[in-house]
């Protein structure tokens, strides 16, 4: 009996001096573990150096100098040393995560502060604040790098700083890791003023060169809507991104697809004037004349000196009424019994009616001085036609 206990004390001893033989390791994580315990970093990092010199196998020993590099703020080799222990090992995954996530959401946070104090403070401070948003953010990102935010604060800071390109980078890293209207909105509004700027450079091209140019503009535009659809996605009421989305479409020449957008953009914000206006526009263009009158008054009655209102409103009544007396004088062409049909006369006076109020607020304005006056000729009041064809002239002799 006395023999069977000896040997079971003897195995335990054993056991013991093999768990402690582990434990302590090599005399390169001894010393490390007594550098750490004492906060020498420098030192703990070297002797952790020398023993994955030797053993590049110790999972632990891989740990540790993650922990040394993240007490140094020394992050991407944290990062390192931290995946090559977990290559090896799982067994401090927790405690890996967790200091992955303590580090993401204190650079996160420095990275807000930073860009929120670069917007609130003067310009020649800013630059400062932005660069180090910057820092602090791509650190966010270096450490868990499939996480939204810091992309989206990160392009909203380099679209602060007005670099445009890295913007763009991280504008489409932040919306392929989730849909964001406002971020969509900001990279189309990218896209749509690259492609007119582009638009103002072919312009002054010859052939071929400048049929190449054109496609490269259309290309550009294509990519502003994309990007502006997606954005709707997320935002579908969204009335900026639909104005920028409708004149990406107007720009690109696709008509339709503005019309439809631009009803929208009406659903979505009925009070802006300039959604009215310019779909206004669009209808003017393709002479639907009843639906562009009445655009255009709406934007009349939410701003009454709206004066490129009024004078797309008069220009489309006096188109209207041309084409309504055009109609009505065919009608009697051949038939001299019948009479002349004068309700186009209607459009005249509602055209008149909104030049006055025009030339009123332009005074100097000689486009709409003469139209006033061919619409006092139409309209049989040689008095009032004299007199706005005579102001005209004045002003056209005055330049």
């Amino acid at each position: 009996m006395k023999k069977t206990i000896f040997f079971v004390i003897l195995a335990v001893l054993f056991a013991n001096l093999m768990f402690t033989g582990y434990q302590c390791g090599s005399a390169e994580m001894t010393s490390s573990k007594l550098y750490m315990q004492r906060s020498e970093w420098d030192n703990a990092k070297d002797q952790l150096q020398k023993e994955l010199a030797k053993r590049p196998e110790n999972y632990e020993a891989w740990y540790w100098l993650g922990r040394v590099n993240h007490e140094k703020k020394n992050y991407p080799e944290m990062l390192s040393a931290f995946n090559s222990s977990l290559k090896l090992s799982g067994q401090f995954k927790k405690e890996i995560d967790a200091i992955r996530m303590s580090v993401w959401a204190q650079t996160f946070n420095k990275g807000v502060e930073y860009y929120n104090s670069a917007l609130g403070s003067e310009p020649d401070k800013a630059p400062e604040f932005f660069d180090k948003a910057i820092t602090q953010l791509k650190t966010a990102i270096t450490v868990q790098p499939d996480s939204f935010p810091p992309y989206r604060v990160l392009a909203l800071t380099y679209y602060g700083m007005k670099d445009r390109s890295n913007a763009e980078t991280y504008l489409k890293e932040a919306i392929a890791r989730q849909n964001d209207g406002q971020l969509g909105r900001i990279l189309g509004g990218i896209y749509y003023d690259r492609a007119m700027s582009l638009r103002a450079e072919a312009s002054k091209l010859e052939s071929p060169q400048k049929e190449e140019a054109i496609a490269k503009v259309n290309n550009v535009f294509n990519q502003a809507i994309q990007a502006l659809e997606h954005a709707l996605v997320a935002s579908p009421n969204d009335a900026p991104i639909l104005i920028i989305l409708n004149d990406s479409y107007i720009a690109a020449g696709r008509t339709e697809d503005a019309m439809n957008s631009y009803r929208r953009a009406i659903v979505a914000d009925p009070n802006n004037k300039l959604v009215h206006y310019n779909y206004g526009v669009l209808l003017l263009r393709a002479t639907n004349f009843a639906e562009a009158a009445e655009q255009f008054e709406i934007a009349l009655n939410l701003d009454n000196n709206f004066t490129d209102a009024l004078y797309n409103v008069s220009a489309t009544y006096m188109q209207w009424g041309a084409r309504m007396k055009e109609k009505a004088e065919a009608e009697i062409k051949d038939d001299k019994n019948k009479q002349l049909d004068k309700s186009f006369e209607e459009k005249f006076r509602k055209a008149k009616g909104f030049l006055e109020r025009l030339v009123k607020l332009s005074e100097n304005d000689v486009a709409a001085w003469e139209t006033l006056g061919m619409a006092n000729t139409l309209l049989n009041i040689p008095k009032d036609a004299k007199a706005a064809f005579d102001k005209a002239d004045s002003l056209r002799k005055a330049k």
